[in-house]
């Protein structure tokens, strides 16, 4: 079994990257649905995030918004590390919970995880490939998805480690800023690298 992960700011193409790997054989964990599920699986993270974050991040149902979630815990640098602190240990686990299920395998997992450094996750895989892209080209990819405005795309990239710091930590580093077809060579270049 080979663990790669796969990291980079929002927009840089990360899901393009893991979408290749998974063309070429990779399995892939997506940290943000890892997460997701957790929010209405484990019982403990859904407390601990209401005890924070007041109890208006629950819909109707009592289920936890990502929409209210989003606007409380993306205000300020403190909010998102109060955020990051409470959901990375539950978010790791998981993680390390659905690895342990290839361990007798030759699979390749490549794990998606904006915060591959920050949550700790950096000790699970074995390499790590770092995407990035020219802030322009990365707003313009969100603003366009539909997602986020300009000035929200901005805000929520600031909160992230620099292009700068996950390429020093990188084992390859993919620079998205060209067509997708330059982007699948890339990735099967560092795919066969490291098989």
């Amino acid at each position: 079994m080979i663990i790669i992960g796969v990291t980079g700011g929002m927009g840089s193409g990360k899901s393009s990257v893991c979408k290749f790997l998974e063309k070429l054989g990779a399995k892939i964990i997506e940290a943000d649905k890892v997460a997701k599920s957790l929010y209405s699986t484990e019982p403990d993270l859904k407390n601990k995030i209401v005890e924070s974050f007041g109890s208006n991040v629950l819909d109707e149902w009592g289920e936890i918004s990502f929409k209210q979630l989003a606007e409380k815990a993306f205000k300020d640098e403190n909010s998102v590390a109060l955020l990051n602190q409470i959901t990375h240990p539950f978010i790791r686990d998981a993680i390390r919970d659905k690895i342990i299920n290839h361990t007798m395998t030759d699979d390749i997992i490549a794990v998606d995880a904006a915060l591959l450094f920050e949550g700790e996750l950096l000790y699970t895989v074995d390499y790590i490939i770092t995407i990035t892209a020219p802030i322009k080209v990365r707003v313009d990819r969100i603003v366009a998805s539909g997602r986020f405005s300009e000035e929200e795309a901005l805000k929520r990239i600031s909160y992230q480690l620099s292009d700068e710091e996950k390429t020093e930590k990188a084992d390859f580093v993919i620079q998205n800023d060209g067509t997708l077809e330059e982007l699948k060579k890339k990735v099967e270049s560092v795919y066969n690298d490291i098989k």
